[in-house]
C-alpha cells in the first residue's frame, strides 16, 4: 500500500514540475465550456466556440495568465565559460628496429606416449 501512494505522489510530482497542472486546468476549462456551448447551441458549433479562441472562460484566462507568471519567475540560463587546459604534446620513443623472434613450429608430428614409464606400485 505505501509503495502504491509514493508512486502516486511521485507521479504527481513529476506532472507538477512539468507544468502538467496547466494541461489538467486547460483540460477541465476545455470540457467545461464544450459542456456549457452544447447545451445553448449544436455540437459542432459548441466544438467551434470552445476552440476558436475567441470565447475564452474565466479559467482559461486564469491559465493562461499562471503560464505567463510562470515563464516569467524561471530564472535566465546563464552559460558558464570554461577554459580548458590543454597538456603539452607528448613524444614516445621510436620504436627500436630490433629483430623479431618467433617460436619454431615443428612440422612432422611427434610421437606421444599417454603409458606411464614405470610401472604402478603393487598392494602387498
Amino acid at each position: 500500500m505505501f509503495h502504491r501512494l509514493a508512486k502516486f505522489f511521485i507521479l504527481v510530482a513529476a506532472v507538477q514540475i512539468l507544468g502538467g497542472h496547466w494541461a489538467v486546468l486547460q483540460t477541465v476549462a476545455w470540457t467545461t465550456m464544450l459542456v456549457d456551448y452544447a447545451q445553448q447551441d449544436s455540437l459542432t458549433v459548441a466544438v467551434a466556440k470552445t476552440f476558436d479562441g475567441a470565447h475564452p472562460c474565466q479559467l482559461c484566462h486564469t491559465v493562461k495568465e499562471g503560464r505567463q507568471e510562470e515563464q516569467k519567475k524561471q530564472a535566465p540560463t546563464t552559460i558558464a565559460k570554461l577554459d580548458a587546459v590543454l597538456a603539452s604534446a607528448i613524444q614516445l620513443p621510436l620504436r627500436s628496429e630490433a629483430p623479431r623472434v618467433f617460436f619454431s613450429v615443428a612440422l612432422q608430428p611427434r610421437e606421444v606416449v599417454l603409458s606411464p614409464l614405470t610401472p604402478p606400485p603393487r598392494r602387498a
